[in-house]
């Protein structure tokens, strides 16, 4: 099983667990694993959830992503933008946010 992230580029694994399955059992499922009616499957999916979220959390994304939206709405001096305003201008032009 893997826990994956949409990046820029496609997808990046987070968080992966190897686990013993039927077959009948592959497929995707929600990040939580709550739609799945096995119940050690289940388990294994909320476990890998929970490592997962901790991981994503902390991700160079999410934390740039929070720190372009607490300036974002800061305003430039006298018509220009500021350093850090143009800074998240870029990084939103670029559509990586």
């Amino acid at each position: 099983m893997s826990h994956q992230m949409c990046v820029p580029g496609g997808w990046q694994d987070i968080a992966t667990l190897q686990y013993r399955a039927r077959e009948t059992l592959a497929g995707i499922y929600a990040p939580d694993g709550a739609d799945i009616k096995d119940i050690a499957l289940r388990a294994s999916a909320e476990m890998l959830f929970s490592h997962a979220s901790t991981v994503i959390v902390t991700h160079p994304y999410v934390r740039l992503d929070r720190l372009v939206t607490t300036v974002d709405p800061e305003q430039g001096t006298e018509g220009e933008p500021g350093v850090a305003m143009e800074i998240c201008q870029l990084l939103r032009g670029s559509k990586i946010l």
